[in-house]
């Protein structure tokens, strides 16, 4: 049962020789993926959103 693993061409093996189930693996794992894409997203918006301004009524809508 012990062979060496090598992690570039054999990463179903090492998937499967984890005492984690793949199943769970696998949805912890996107749980993970899912969190880091929020908040990449979160930081491009802050990024790209300018700062509101809020202006006076008064402002702009003169009478």
């Amino acid at each position: 049962m012990p062979r060496s693993i090598d992690p570039d061409t054999d990463i179903p093996s090492i998937i499967v020789s984890l005492d984690t189930p793949p199943v769970e693996l696998s949805l912890d794992l996107l749980g993970t993926i899912q969190q880091m894409i929020a908040l990449a997203i979160r930081e491009q918006l802050a990024i790209l959103t300018p700062p509101q301004v809020t202006t006076p009524p008064e402002v702009t809508a003169p009478k």
